[in-house]
Parts: structure tokens; sequence; C-alpha cells
């Protein structure tokens, strides 16, 4: 597989305990960033683009059965294309040879009245209908959970020997092993192994793959783990044949689309974008603009005539987008060695938008193409990011000059 789960048919609950209300239970207060980075990490398209309502995150809980039902309605909404992934921070308690999650109420002798115990979690994570489940256990004593599960090397020895291997995967990261202390050094933001899961997924690999599998994620988190000097981390995997992508590389993210021409996919349904053709007008951190290039208006508006002495000028208005119809953008491309316009913004290079307020003789005799477009295509922060990591709009190597102006023949609006 070269894709992540579909982030629509996924869901991942975060939990986490910073606060304790037992006297013996210190606080844990990195616990916080870590559910506010992991959430935002996870919810970054170019990492993996989970709606923020597949997130269920559970800060400082109180009630077993409360966390348990979460758990469990969100396997629930889970789809066979998608991946489960349950995440724990804060405190863990041994317990009859097992693991106990400590939720705020905690009492460290009988951990198990007041948390979570690990049976219970992967009871409910079985409930998925995702083939594909991850558990991330950032606590002490997270080695105890799972023993059911193989460590990697075993699972690939044991199932070598099957005829038949089942078709689902369920991988477990435990940030120690099942004697040892997880770390939170004192005034750093992130918990010890938090801080490294976070820095693989938000930093990417420098290998080309497009995506990372988790179990490259938990080898690159050992790796920095074990060289901060903390005690080392396990991964485990109950079917090692095939190894589930996690996330995206985030090396290899598109970081400014600003000047590219994109191409609407098959997979478009939205009658805006179906068969667009769209040239990215502007690409930051407040979202981005761009206008189609390839839907007809309508006619040319006859105020535009005084214009066709100067500059190569279609016959026809551009249909840019549903979003201000009642205004126009104009398209330009300057003429080689020319001082710039001062109204002129720049697209990349020579291409840029000029106000067509601007009747200046000296701003006209600088342009050499000019397209009229109605309209443009609007998108929030990280929604074109989206559509690209989706699949819905792919990225071309077409020259935006070319595209922007070659004279093709329209397609009309709405087709």
């Amino acid at each position: 597989m070269n894709e992540v789960a579909n982030p629509g048919s996924s869901a991942v609950v975060l939990i986490g305990t910073a606060e304790y209300d037992h006297a013996d239970v210190e606080r844990v207060p990195s616990v916080s960033a870590n559910l506010d980075d992991l959430y935002d990490a996870l919810l970054d398209p170019g990492i993996w683009g989970v709606p923020a309502e597949n997130i269920t995150v559970l800060r400082d809980e109180r009630d077993p059965a409360s966390v348990y039902d979460a758990i469990r309605a969100a396997a629930r909404s889970t789809r066979d294309d998608g991946l489960f992934l349950v995440y724990y921070a804060g405190h863990g308690f041994p317990y009859d040879d097992d693991l106990v999650l400590g939720l705020r109420e905690v009492d460290p002798q009988f951990p198990d009245e007041k948390g979570l115990r690990y049976p219970k979690i992967r009871q409910a994570t079985q409930l998925a209908i995702a083939l594909r489940r991850v558990v991330i256990l950032d606590c002490c004593f997270a080695g105890r959970a799972g023993r059911e599960v193989l460590d990697a090397g075993d699972a690939v020895k044991q199932i070598a020997g099957r005829a038949e291997i089942s078709a689902e995967e369920t991988y477990l990261l435990v940030a120690v092993g099942p004697n040892e202390l997880a770390k939170a050094p004192l005034n750093d933001r992130h918990t010890a192994f938090t801080s490294a899961l976070l820095h693989v997924l938000t930093t990417g690999s420098e290998t080309a793959d497009p995506v990372l599998s988790i179990r490259t994620v938990a080898e690159k988190v050992i790796r920095r783990v074990v060289a901060a000097g903390h005690r080392r981390p396990e991964f485990r995997a109950a079917n090692a044949a095939v190894d589930a992508p996690l996330v995206r590389n985030a090396r290899l993210r598109p970081h400014d689309l600003t000047g590219v021409v994109l191409e609407a996919t098959a997979d478009v349904t939205d009658p805006e974008l179906r068969g667009a053709v769209i040239l990215v007008l502007r690409h930051n951190d407040s979202g981005a603009l761009g206008v189609r290039l390839n839907r007809d208006f309508g006619p040319l508006p006859a105020a535009l005539d005084g214009w066709r002495d100067h500059v190569s000028l279609p016959d026809r208005l551009f249909d840019g987008g549903p979003v201000a119809q009642d205004g126009f953008i104009s398209l330009v491309r300057l003429r080689e060695h020319e001082e710039r316009p001062i109204r002129f913004t720049e697209v990349t290079g020579l291409l840029g938008s000029l106000p067509l307020s601007d009747a200046q003789q000296s701003a006209r005799d600088r342009i050499a193409d000019l397209r009229i477009f109605r309209g443009y295509l609007g998108w929030r922060p990280g929604a074109l990011e989206r559509l690209v990591t989706h699949g819905r709009l792919r990225i071309t190597d077409t020259n935006p000059f070319h595209a922007a102006f070659a004279r093709a023949p329209f397609t009309r609006t709405g087709s």
C-alpha cells in the first residue's frame, strides 16, 4: 500500500491524564501538551488529515465507563478502508500481571477501580470495523499491555509458518518495557516518548517514501528515545505480514502551491471542481485562492474593449469560481524586460494579477497577455492540501503560462 488509511473512514481516541486527585500520584503537566500537539499533527492533511469530528480527546477523565464507551463508539464509527488509533498518556500501574491506565481519581493501591484496564481497552478496539488498529501507550509499565501481541521479530517467524493469515492488523507501540518507568523531563513541553513520536510525525523521514508505515514510525521513535538516553520503547504486531501505512512523509509535503496547475481527478464529486483545471494564485497560512482556467462564463464585457489595442484579449469571459462573481480577476503575463506595474501581484515570474481599474497606458503597454475571470475559488487553511492529499486534485507539471493563456476550447459552466 502506498497511501494512508482513508481519514474519513478512520477514528482516533486521544486519552490523557495530567491531573490526579490522589496525594501519592504526581501530576504530569506535559500530558496536556501531548494531547494538544498530537491532535494538531493528526489533523494536518500533510501528515494524515483526520477530520476533527473523527478525533475524540478525553482529558483528565474521572469515569472509566465513559472512556470505554467513547472508545467503543469511535471504533464502531470506522470503515474497512480506515484505521483506528488509540493513544494514552499519563501514569500506568501494574495490576495482576497486566496494566491499568490512570484516570484522575485513580488510587495507586486499587488502580483497577478508577483506572482503565488494558484488557477492556483491547476489547473495545476489537469492535473497530477498520481492520488496521494501532494502540500507543505513553506511561510507566506500558510493556505489560498486550502480552498476546508478539514483538515484531517473533511475529514474523510465527506468521511465516501459517497457512492462513488474518486480514486484521493490530499494532502496539509502548513507551517502555513491562517493569520500567516512562520519563517526563522537567520543564520539557512533552513527555520523552511522545516528544519523539511528534518529531517523527511532523518532520518526516529523509527517505523518498511518500508514506511512513507504523513500523517505520516505531523504529524511528525507538532510535530517537534511546539516543536521548531513555529506556527503549517496544513495538509489537499481531500480523506482521502486512505493514500498514500510518502517516504521510511530512518532509515531502507540498509547502506552497502558489503558481501550480491542478487538475480535478475522477474522484471529484463537487460540481464546482468537476473537470476543472485550476491555477493557484495564492497559498499561505491563511488559506488558498485560485481560478478555473477552462470554464466559459459568457461574452467579454464591452467595457473591456479598450484593452484590445494593447494586449491579446480573448472574446470570452472565464468562469473563475463561485466566490465573488460580482467582481473580476485579471491574470496577466508581462512582457520581458519591462518594469513591473505598481499594482502587479506576482504569482510566478512574469505571471500575476493586475487590477482592471488600472487604466494607465504605461501599465497596459507592459502586458503581453491577459485573461479575465469572473469569481474565484477559495479555500480555508488546510483545505486545498486536503483535496490534494485525498486525491481529489492532482498536482501537474504543466507550465502555468501555457495553461493560463492556452487557446483551448472552453467547457461550459457547471459541466
